[in-house]
């Protein structure tokens, strides 16, 4: 079997995992850290316009934080909404640009206009990548080339 024309047998798993596949959960995952941090997990910060684009109606509400970037959020003192924590690890995920993105209901703490900025997003990216939702979100099922039910 091969991927993109590379026997799988010669393929770095750990590596693939960690530089071509981003998992978005369904419940995000958030450290006791500064909002940057928590987004860019320590990567470099300067991104393609295009990224900028997609952070800035992802993370519309770090402006309205006393300490914007530099806010502390910690998971224990549930300082952030669902669907805040949602779009920060949306925006983890998409600012790496990854290969292949899964995502299990990304849409679900989101708000209408954030929900619908993501599947522009999906649709524009589609032809690039190879993205798996795992959704019950109609509007996301709408855009899907295939769908398998279970």
């Amino acid at each position: 079997m091969k991927i993109n024309d590379i026997s799988i047998t010669k393929l770095n798993l750990s590596s693939l995992r960690k530089d071509k596949i981003s998992y978005i959960e369904q419940t995000p995952v958030l450290f006791t850290d500064t909002l940057a941090e928590n987004t860019f997990l320590e990567r470099d910060k300067n991104m393609s316009l295009y990224a900028c684009g997609i952070l800035s109606s992802l993370l519309d509400f770090i402006k309205q934080k006393s300490l914007g970037w530099n806010s502390i959020i910690s998971p224990k003192n549930n300082n952030l909404s669902g669907g805040e924590k949602q779009r920060i690890t949306l925006a983890r995920a998409l600012i790496k640009d990854y290969d292949v993105l899964i995502f299990d209901e990304p849409t679900l703490a989101l708000d209408k206009s954030t929900a619908d900025a993501l599947i522009e997003y999906l649709c524009k990216s589609k032809k690039r990548k190879i993205t798996i939702l795992i959704t019950h979100d109609e509007r996301l099922i709408d855009i899907c080339d295939e769908i398998i039910k279970l």
